[in-house]
């Protein structure tokens, strides 16, 4: 959905689609790469992927 990238680092928000709670949906969370290595945080946030894909690309 939002991607950005400056000096080498790159941030954006995925649906983590790997697992769902037990009301069927997804957490959101902040991806950053940096030095080509990918970490996750999560933002407190879930979603269904119907949810997720009606969301405004940026």
């Amino acid at each position: 959905m939002y991607n950005f990238s400056k000096d080498g680092i790159v941030v954006s928000t995925v649906l983590d689609a790997r697992t769902a709670n037990k009301e069927g949906k997804y957490p959101v969370k902040i991806k950053v790469y940096y030095q080509r290595k990918p970490t996750y945080y999560s933002i407190g946030i879930c979603m269904t992927k119907e949810e997720w894909n009606k969301l405004p690309d940026l």
